[in-house]
Order: structure tokens, then C-alpha cells, then sequence
């Protein structure tokens, strides 16, 4: 009998047709590419671009609050730590699996801080990263995150900027379809990486073309990471974040924001 088919996606959201069989073919062929890239000593977009374009995402049925209306799935990948719905941190499979996809993602992120924040951030903290292929994430509020969070986007593609509301407060528990648009600022997140915090209302903009994006955040409850996961993530690429490092950030992030609020009622 022919094996089964299974859709993925390329980084325009169109599906793509493979065995299934081939699924982890394919990610053995990105990650081994990851790695030889990585003996360099830089990482290009156009390097990271010959990866993402290798690696097959399988549709993802568990993220509801990014998926865009009249779809049932998102092309997603999580590498690093996870919180479980029993509420205990594991790694992703594909963490260890794969571990030249999250050293390449991290080393292509840390170079990509903007000048005005690098003497700020030397280089970026967090244990997870959620690799997006394709879809424009509805508005949404992330519910599992410490700190800060990181974000950029790869590819040929136009629109697909973060629309970000600053003044969002969970105190204030508004609906987020009471949001107004004029309440946003927009993160020019294309090849430029932007801090912003995740537990506010954000949604992508809608875009055409290729679109890759690169999330990197920290889980709650990422204290309780023991010493072994700990060393795995670090040697998957990823810097720990520490209570000061979080705090630090924290207040860069309040200025940021301070500064955006500020531009927006000029």
C-alpha cells in the first residue's frame, strides 16, 4: 500500500503534500544543514531561510488563541521547555531530536538585536522558542509566560508587522475584541528583532509572501527546571534567563513602552 500523505506547510502557508514517512526525513536534512551553518561564524537570513524552508511543520491543533478565524490549525514548532496541562516543564521532543534548530535560531536572533537596545540586551534570554510558518496569529494574550518576550520575522514577504497594545493591563480584564486599533502600536519585526510582552494583546498584521517568525520567551514556572534540563537547554542553544536578568528587561520594556504610549497621543 502507498504511505499515507500528510500535509505541511511551506512559508507561504500553502500546504505541501508528503509521505508521512518523510516528515522526520526532512527535519534530520534541516537540522544537519542547521549544523554545518553553524560551524561558520555568522548566521545569514538567507542561511536561516535554506533551513526553514527544509523543515516540515506538521499542522498544530493545540494553539486555538493564535489561530486565525475559519482555520482549524497552524503550522507550529516548539523548541525547548514546555508547560504540560498537568503543569509540569518538559523539553519538546524536537528540542534534543533537533538540537542544531534551536542553536541556529538563537545565534540568528542574538544578531539581530537593534544597536539602540544591545548595549541593553548582550544577548537574549528565554527556554523556549515557538517557530511560526505562514499564518498571521490572531489577537491573542499568551497566558504562560515570565518576562519579556522576542520576536522576528524571516522571508520575502510584505505587511505582516506586529500590531501590539501597550496599554493592555490584566487589571483591567477588557474583552479583546473592545481593543481599539488606534490603541496599537506597530513592531517592525521583519529581519529586526522587538521585545514585547507576550500576556498583552498582540496580533500579526496581514502579509503576503513567504513569512517565517521566531518567538522566543520564558515559561512560567521556569525556576523549577531541574539541573539536567537546564544543561539540555543550554547546550540546545538556549540562555537561561536568571530573576534579575527578567527584572532588568522588565524596565526596558516599560521604557519602550512609555516611549510608544508618548508617540501615540502626539
Amino acid at each position: 500500500l502507498d504511505e499515507p500523505l500528510l500535509a505541511i506547510a511551506d512559508g507561504l502557508g500553502a500546504e505541501v503534500l508528503l509521505a508521512k514517512g518523510s516528515v522526520p526525513e526532512r527535519r534530520r536534512e534541516a537540522d544537519a544543514l542547521a549544523g554545518k551553518i553553524l560551524e561558520g561564524a555568522t548566521v545569514s537570513s538567507q542561511d536561516l531561510l535554506s533551513v526553514l524552508r527544509k523543515w516540515a511543520f506538521e499542522p498544530n491543533t493545540t494553539r486555538p488563541n493564535v489561530t486565525p478565524k475559519g482555520k482549524r490549525y497552524v503550522h507550529s514548532d516548539t523548541f525547548g521547555a514546555r508547560r504540560t496541562r498537568c503543569g509540569s516543564i518538559l523539553l519538546s521532543p524536537e528540542t534534543t531530536a533537533f538540537s542544531n534548530m534551536p542553536k541556529l535560531l538563537m545565534k540568528y536572533m542574538d544578531s539581530c538585536i537593534p544597536k539602540q537596545l544591545r548595549n541593553h540586551i548582550p544577548q537574549l534570554v528565554g527556554t523556549t522558542i515557538a517557530l511560526n510558518c505562514g499564518f498571521a496569529a490572531k489577537r491573542h494574550r499568551d497566558s504562560n509566560n515570565d518576562g519579556p518576550s522576542a520576536i522576528i520575522a524571516v522571508g520575502d514577504f510584505v505587511g505582516g508587522g506586529l500590531r501590539y497594545f501597550p496599554g493592555d493591563r490584566a487589571e483591567d480584564a477588557r474583552d479583546l475584541g473592545d481593543l481599539r486599533d488606534e490603541e496599537a502600536v506597530k513592531l517592525h519585526v521583519h529581519d529586526q528583532v522587538c521585545i514585547f510582552d507576550g500576556k498583552k494583546a498582540h496580533e500579526v498584521e496581514p502579509f503576503t509572501g513567504e513569512r517565517y517568525s521566531i518567538v522566543l520567551y520564558t515559561s512560567s514556572g521556569w525556576p523549577q527546571l531541574d539541573e539536567n534540563t537546564k544543561h539540555k537547554l543550554q547546550h540546545c542553544g538556549f540562555n537561561l534567563p536568571s530573576t534579575p536578568v527578567l527584572a532588568r528587561l522588565r524596565g526596558i520594556l516599560d521604557g519602550l513602552e512609555g516611549q510608544q504610549q508618548h508617540q501615540q497621543q502626539q
